[in-house]
């Protein structure tokens, strides 16, 4: 029955958030991943996909495991396919897992070319139409760890990303939201090299959002001209 089937996977999401050394070990068990995945993509029942969704969200805590499940293409698709369910819950913890599996940089790569683009553009359409805050901030803080010297040109010219995080900078109703847009686009500034075309826009972009923020996001903004300053090519430029 469907609540049979809603305790066992309460049971293994709960095993999977306390068992933390055992987490890579279930992830290779034999059928359990298509299994999870399975439940995220077809199951009826809304409680039932938030309880696999929460266990792939438990499993990319442990670090061996975000490797195997950056390179696995189906599991990204469902990934993405289960950012747009009807369950805030779910959602979250789509964008949770892109969150935590991201915080290796080796997978930054492959995730920003995973579907041409299909990653970042899921994380910037979540910030413009979520009502949900916590998924805005999650995405924009995902996006953000996305960043790294391979892929900032890749994200500052993908097309719409730029004006979605200085549209949530600026307008998102919340507060925290907006600090992490603007975290994202100093993280952006800080990586983009001086010789690179339009370095000087995103720095003007950052001044600009300085003028018309709060004193916590006008520190950010600070510290990440400092900090693209610091190197001479930049300070040539900035001046």
């Amino acid at each position: 029955s469907t609540q049979t089937k809603i305790e066992a996977l309460s049971t293994m999401k709960n095993i999977t958030f306390y068992a933390e050394e055992y987490r890579s070990m279930i992830l290779d068990h034999s059928g359990f991943l298509d299994c999870l995945l399975h439940v995220c993509l077809y199951d009826s029942d809304g409680e039932c996909r938030e309880c696999a969704s929460a266990m792939l969200r438990n499993i990319a805590f442990d670090n061996d495991a975000k490797i195997k499940m950056a390179q696995n293409g189906k599991l990204l698709n469902v990934v993405l396919k289960i950012s747009s369910d009807p369950s805030s819950k779910t959602k979250r913890n789509a964008v949770s897992i892109i969150a935590s599996l991201t915080m290796l940089n080796e997978n930054n790569f492959s995730f920003v070319n995973h579907s041409e683009g299909a990653i970042v553009d899921m994380l910037s359409g979540l910030i413009r139409i979520d009502d949900d805050s916590a998924i805005r901030k999650r995405a924009a803080r995902a996006l953000r760890c996305l960043c790294d010297d391979e892929t900032v040109e890749f994200l500052i010219n993908r097309i719409g990303l730029m004006i979605t995080l200085t549209n949530a900078a600026t307008n998102d109703s919340c507060q925290d939201v907006r600090a992490e847009a603007v975290k994202t686009l100093a993280t952006y500034s800080i990586k983009q090299p001086a010789c690179l075309g339009g370095s000087m826009k995103l720095v003007d972009l950052m001044v600009d959002l300085s003028k018309n923020t709060n004193p916590s996001c006008a520190q950010i903004i600070a510290e990440a001209l400092m900090k693209k300053a610091a190197f001479p090519a930049n300070r040539t430029l900035m001046i």
